[in-house]
């Protein structure tokens, strides 16, 4: 009974990864300039909710970060400007949902392991 069970979890996992490399295989013809546009039309829609109604946008920004957002004052070298840089970790998939499907997991193909483990590393740190 057991090995049915483990079939039954490989067979479903199989089926996920073969769901993400079809995937993956959309995204290598995606027309990157209308990705752009759909993007930039998305962010644009939520800056203007954010803005139109705070009280949900506070509500919003606390399901989409991970944690507190860090702000650090700056000044601009060039005008003297003070600004502030900000840091944080969040989720986007919500705000960005239906510009692009994107898989949830990613299966490594064999051969493929040291250039992923150098990626990890590139990765800015939180905070």
């Amino acid at each position: 009974m057991q090995a049915v069970k483990d079939r039954e979890r490989e067979r479903a996992r199989l089926h996920r990864a073969l769901a993400d490399l079809e995937t993956l295989e959309r995204l290598a013809t995606l027309d990157v300039a209308d990705l752009q546009r759909r993007l930039e039309r998305k962010l644009a829609d939520w800056r203007g909710l954010l803005g139109r109604h705070p009280l949900q946008a506070r509500q919003i920004l606390a399901k989409v970060l991970a944690g507190r957002l860090v702000f650090t004052p700056r000044l601009e070298p060039a005008s003297g400007y003070r600004a502030y840089e900000f840091k944080g970790e969040g989720r986007l998939e919500a705000i960005l949902s239906g510009v692009i499907d994107l898989p949830t997991t990613l299966v490594t193909p064999a051969g493929f392991e040291p250039a992923i483990s150098t990626l990890k590393g590139s990765r800015p740190g939180p905070g």
